[in-house]
């Protein structure tokens, strides 16, 4: 329970276009022919293999947008922040501070009140939530691997990613706050659990954080091609930006 099994591998790109067979050649033959035949301006023709690329592409974002949106899902209430104004009108005039927002210790007993018992063994509730956390983590941490992967990652994937890291560390935070507290409590929580703990949870961080580094790279670079390309104006000429 709780190790990373996920390993960032910088792999190379799939080739977007795979060979045109012999009967590909003679449809887009074909197709030339037509369009000398009929005069029309242009024949769009579809490449093999790009419908395919694109739908590889859109099950690796779908699978990232899951897996994240997974991790926002804890057991315990999200913590706010208080602004220093706030705590100020609190401390002077006795305002009710949980309207105002809600501290990290505060989430903690929250979510310890609901897994406390008579036999001690809150701890190995945590730890099957903490198991839980890390294996969807550990999916997105694959899906952002197979997202290297893609001809066109977005500025959005990075983000999706980010956001799933800052998850990830708040989630780590919590449950080791939660076991220490277990401990201080009287339950048996050993210093090899907590520390295993944090080792698989900053490992995972650490794997996703490799991935999103590659497709940050990636995005500028296609996004700075296609800066670059050439453009057609309304006459047909082209002109460079």
């Amino acid at each position: 329970m709780l190790r990373s099994n996920v390993q960032f591998r910088a792999e190379r790109p799939v080739p977007v276009l795979s060979a045109i067979s012999l009967k590909s050649k003679a449809f887009i033959g074909l197709a030339a022919l037509a369009l000398l035949a009929s005069g029309c301006a242009s024949v769009k023709i579809q490449m093999p293999g790009s419908q395919s690329q694109a739908a590889i592409l859109s099950h690796e974002r779908t699978a990232l947008a899951l897996s994240a949106n997974q991790l926002k899902n804890t057991p315990w209430p999200k913590p706010t922040k208080v602004k220093a104004s706030g705590r100020m009108i609190n401390m002077l005039f006795g305002a009710d501070a949980e309207k105002k927002g809600l501290s990290r210790e505060q989430a903690c007993d929250i979510y310890l009140d609901g897994l406390r018992d008579a036999n001690g063994l809150a701890h190995l509730k945590v730890l099957a939530d903490a198991d839980q956390t890390l294996t969807q983590g550990r999916a997105l941490a694959e899906a952002g691997r197979m997202t290297t992967l893609a001809i066109q990652p977005t500025s959005d994937d990075v983000a999706m990613m980010e956001a799933a890291i800052a998850d990830l560390q708040e989630s780590r935070d919590m449950y080791v706050m939660s076991l220490k507290k277990l401990r201080n409590d009287g339950e048996d929580v050993s210093s090899a659990d907590i520390k295993e703990l944090k080792r698989a949870f900053t490992q995972t961080i650490i794997d996703i954080g490799h991935a999103a580094d590659v497709v940050a790279e990636k995005a500028a670079l296609n996004k700075a091609a296609q800066y670059a390309a050439p453009k057609t104006n309304v006459s047909g000429d082209i002109s460079a930006q």
